[in-house]
């Protein structure tokens, strides 16, 4: 029906790195995972499932995922021992080297800081677009008379 989405996460996602991490964490019991997987491979071949024009993986090294994770400070996570995160980069790292359903644009998060220095955001759009134009005739989102002058500000 046309338009476009933008999802700071796929549903492949959920079955392939959260649902198999509480599996693998004993969380879920055997015949409940074995359901999911039956309901997830349902899923992935019903019309309404198509997957994205394009997935943008941000990925880094633990340590620095860790240091950003530290810096952001939010108490759930600060809180979180630090081998789920490692558990859980190391599920996307398997998950993403076999994904082939759609283009990949993977951005190692050491070569950005969206923090830091907001002007990176151009760059990404722009290397986003650029992935796109195959298969989307882009417009402009931010016309140069409407450029803001002061800097980006996550909120």
């Amino acid at each position: 029906m046309g338009g476009s989405w933008v999802l700071d996460r796929t549903w492949y996602e959920d079955a392939e790195i959260f649902a198999c991490g509480l599996y693998e964490a004993g969380y879920m019991q055997t015949n409940d995972w074995d359901l999911y997987q039956r309901l997830y491979a349902e899923l992935l071949y019903a019309p309404a499932a198509r997957p994205p024009r394009l997935l943008v993986y941000l990925h880094g090294p633990l340590e620095t995922i860790l240091d950003r994770i530290a810096t952001r400070g939010r108490p759930k996570e600060k809180d979180t021992d630090p081998e789920y995160f490692a558990s859980l980069n190391a599920r996307y790292a398997r998950w993403i080297d076999g994904f082939k359903r759609c283009p990949v644009l993977r951005i190692d998060v050491r070569e950005y800081d969206l923090v830091g220095d907001p002007r990176c955001v151009d760059d990404l759009a722009t290397r986003v677009r650029l992935e796109l134009e195959k298969e989307i005739p882009q417009t402009e989102l931010w016309p140069a008379q409407r450029r803001r002058k002061e800097p980006f500000q996550l909120g």
